[in-house]
């Protein structure tokens, strides 16, 4: 702390310099704390897209029948650790800004976790049984989330109207 200007002032108590100094010093530790949690949770998040390319490899090798059920397993994991990010700030209240909308946000958390649900339990069910994804399989869940989607941008957009009437 010798470099800042505030600690070379002479005037202050010395009892008053080290309160501040001890002060500063919690501070950068809470800082360096959530800094390693925030970057452990977005490896995480960047690891599990890193598996993206892995599986196009094995969809180009193995053909679309037998890696399609991983690439939804994937794809669900990177949805249900948003999913998981949302639903956290969404239970600490301090997390947020106070300007962010909760109900749209609690909303989007809900898509999040229906599209981590349906597409992570269609490749579960395909692998676990030992069956390729149809083309029926794979349009209703993708009929499913559509509707899903177009039912939260509806409420969201009544819940905007509804609070923006004088």
């Amino acid at each position: 702390m010798a470099g800042e200007p505030e600690s070379l002032h002479v005037h202050e108590a010395l009892q008053a310099r080290v309160e501040r100094h001890d002060y500063d010093r919690l501070l950068m530790l809470s800082d360096g704390v959530f800094a390693i949690a925030i970057t452990l949770l977005n490896l995480l998040l960047l690891g599990l897209i890193g598996l993206t390319p892995f599986v196009a490899k094995m969809i180009a090798e193995a053909g679309p029948q037998r890696a399609l059920p991983f690439y939804l397993v994937a794809l669900a994991s990177v949805f249900a650790s948003l999913t998981l990010i949302r639903l956290w700030a969404l239970l600490r209240p301090s997390l947020l800004h106070a300007e962010v909308d909760r109900g749209r946000w609690r909303d989007e958390l809900l898509y999040q976790a229906a599209v981590a649900l349906g597409l992570g339990g269609l490749g579960i069910w395909s692998i676990v049984n030992e069956r390729a994804v149809g083309s029926v399989g794979m349009l209703a869940i993708v009929v499913l989330l559509a509707a899903a989607r177009r039912l939260v941008r509806h409420r969201s957009s009544r819940q905007t109207s509804s609070v923006s009437r004088p």
